[in-house]
């Protein structure tokens, strides 16, 4: 579940880097600018204004949310010292340290540690898909203000 979080999040940054240039160097090298000025209709320049300002805000938030799925929130993990997870078990010095700590906590000991573990992972999975589907959502109103970006700019053509 959570490869395929990282991907969906891979996918969506990689559409709205194509998406970010083609916009900007539409609006750019077709003097758009020039056209609603030679226009001077106070509603079009607002629309095509909000429209584009619409698309660089959705757009950031695309990249934020798909960013945010890539660093895991293991804060949790961190707040005790155990003997499952990787980033406790790499401080050891030695196995034998390492096996000395294991043998200190017992049976008991290491059932509670799963536990707290499988917690933790969960609580990273939850928040990594959450990201991902905020990036999605993001990503589906960047495609849809992308659109209505390029109507308005035709339509301001056709004036």
């Amino acid at each position: 579940m959570i490869k395929f979080a990282d991907s969906k999040s891979s996918m969506a940054l990689t559409i709205v880097s194509i998406m970010l240039p083609i916009v900007l160097s539409s609006s750019i090298y077709s003097n758009v600018y020039d056209k609603i000025k030679e226009i001077d209709r106070w509603e079009i320049t607002a629309i095509f204004t909000l429209s584009f300002l619409s698309f660089l805000i959705l757009s950031a938030l695309t990249i934020f949310f798909s960013i945010s799925v890539f660093k895991a929130r293991s804060g949790d993990a961190n707040e005790h010292e155990g003997v499952i997870y990787f980033g406790h078990i790499a401080k050891f010095t030695s196995v034998a340290d390492y096996e000395k700590k294991v043998n200190e906590i017992g049976p008991n000991g290491i059932v509670k540690e799963y536990i707290k573990q499988n917690y933790i992972i969960s609580k990273i999975a939850y928040n990594k898909m959450k990201n991902v589907n905020e990036a999605i959502f993001f990503l589906v109103s960047t495609i849809i203000a992308t659109i209505i970006f390029f109507v308005i700019e035709s339509y301001i053509y056709i004036l």
